[in-house]
């Protein structure tokens, strides 16, 4: 039925083996929203199972919110779990011309045109002389030797974290990274923890991979740790950006913090840790990564896209020695390694210390651009705001009470020239099981505008509000 097959000699239940099976036909719209399922004694015996087998993996569906039911009908599919037979192509999925646009408020995007390229430029003259022969050939696939040294030594300077090289693990960035991890963590057939709301890769790529995953509500203190706790299923992962939450922007709380890290060591599950805007803190000190509370159950990604510029394509990972080997084989199978001479330039960016010098350049300037836009904010939006995520990092978010930011405000704002990053509630939630209202936060990005830019990009939005 349905084209299940089930296998009896794998150390999946047979349970668990059915329950994905049905998620995966919902998922791919074979079984559609408001459709009635089989009653248990019916598939039961079509698939040689027993009723009870049946009905525990109906439960766990009712539970996620996948299905439910009703008296007289039996288990229904959600309607907002199915996938719809003609895919609205939603805002943030369009391909646009950003040539036209005067303002940007994307998120992600740093301040460039700061970028001391013609000192990276003469770095890169100075990385043609150090090529050696084996340099040419494929190299290592856990990343240039010297990239891997500097980048610990960075983080030790700008973390206080005590690494070493054969931890770290280069990467094109960290979108590359959590595919990896996740399929590192696929085998354990288990169920993944996600923020809510949370980067939407994340989401994408645990459907691309068929993973089980439950989103969990964030507020002002990061994820809700004590709902993971009562969350009943085993889990094998957790991802988060507990430094500055990706895109509501609270920081993770110490007591929760603590608790995450210990409930993974309790649990037998890995954390996440997006780290992917941590050098810039604003009002407050750098937080020390979850990494240092636990490095054998804290995977770390880190990203220059941010703190130098996202062409560059180069991230790194720290990794517990239990994935060292496999993550060195995926790595070969899919792309072996970063462009050589990148990763070179890169080490002698950071062995001269210039990095460090930039960032705290960058630190300033972005601080200047938060705070003219705040007050730009004040001047030209309505009273009642509230800011959120405004300590650290490139963007903020802007709750406005009463207002209501749907696809024709973002379609509007295009066409009048202002790019915004279309990061609504319901568009992390697409794939979600749980249902969120927050349509009154626009998420703005602020390090691709300039200061001179700043007074009149705001009026200019407030006008289409």
């Amino acid at each position: 039925m349905y084209g299940i097959k089930l296998c009896r000699g794998s150390s999946v239940s047979l349970v668990k083996q059915l329950y994905s099976a049905l998620i995966n036909l919902i998922r791919q719209g074979e079984l559609k929203g408001q459709e009635r399922l089989p009653s248990t004694r019916e598939l039961a015996k079509e698939l040689a199972v027993s009723r009870n087998t049946v009905n525990e993996a109906y439960q766990l569906l009712v539970t996620e919110g996948y299905i439910y039911s009703k008296a007289g009908a039996g288990y229904i599919v959600h309607k907002k779990c199915a996938a719809e037979e003609a895919p609205h192509v939603c805002f943030a999925e369009k391909e646009r011309n950003y040539h036209e646009i005067e303002y940007n408020f994307s998120l992600g995007i740093p301040d460039i045109h700061a970028f001391p390229f013609l000192m990276w430029n003469s770095y890169q003259k100075k990385t043609l002389f150090q090529f050696k022969k084996e340099d040419f050939a494929y190299g290592d696939p856990q990343g240039y030797l010297s990239l891997r040294q500097e980048i610990a030594k960075w983080l030790f300077r700008s973390r206080g974290l005590q690494v070493h090289e054969e931890d770290v693990f280069i990467t094109t960035g960290t979108t590359q990274a959590i595919n990896f991890c996740l399929e590192l963590l696929k085998p354990l057939q288990q169920t993944f923890i996600i923020e809510d709301p949370c980067y939407y890769p994340v989401a994408h790529s645990l459907q691309r991979l068929n993973f089980l995953y439950q989103s969990i509500r964030v507020d002002e203190e990061g994820i809700n740790v004590p709902a993971i706790k009562d969350y009943q299923h085993a889990i094998c992962g957790c991802y988060v950006t507990p430094s500055h939450q990706f895109p509501k922007g609270s920081v993770l709380s110490d007591g929760r913090r603590a608790k995450l890290v210990k409930l993974a060591e309790e649990r037998d599950f890995y954390i996440l840790e997006d780290d992917y805007d941590g050098e810039f803190r604003y009002n407050q000190t750098a937080l020390t990564p979850l990494y240092s509370l636990c490095p054998e159950r804290v995977i770390y990604m880190g990203t220059f896209s941010k703190t130098l510029f996202p062409a560059l394509r180069i991230g790194f990972i720290l990794l517990p020695k239990k994935f060292h080997a496999q993550w060195k084989t995926l790595r070969s199978v899919y792309d072996r390694q970063n462009a050589i001479h990148d990763q070179i330039t890169l080490s002698f960016f950071m062995q001269e210390r210039k990095i460090d010098v930039y960032i705290k350049k960058m630190n300033k300037v972005y601080a200047k651009k938060l705070q003219i836009l705040l007050d730009s904010l004040k001047k030209y939006f309505p009273q009642n705001l509230k800011f959120l995520g405004v300590n650290a990092g490139l963007h903020i978010a802007l709750q406005v009470t009463g207002a209501k930011f749907d696809e024709k405000f973002y379609e509007k704002c295009f066409e009048n020239k202002i790019a915004l990053s279309f990061y609504p509630c319901k568009f992390y939630q697409k794939e979600f099981i749980t249902e969120q209202n927050e349509r009154d936060i626009l998420y703005l990005g602020y390090g691709a505008l300039e200061e001179t830019q700043m007074g009149s990009a705001v009026k200019r939005l407030a006008s289409l509000l």
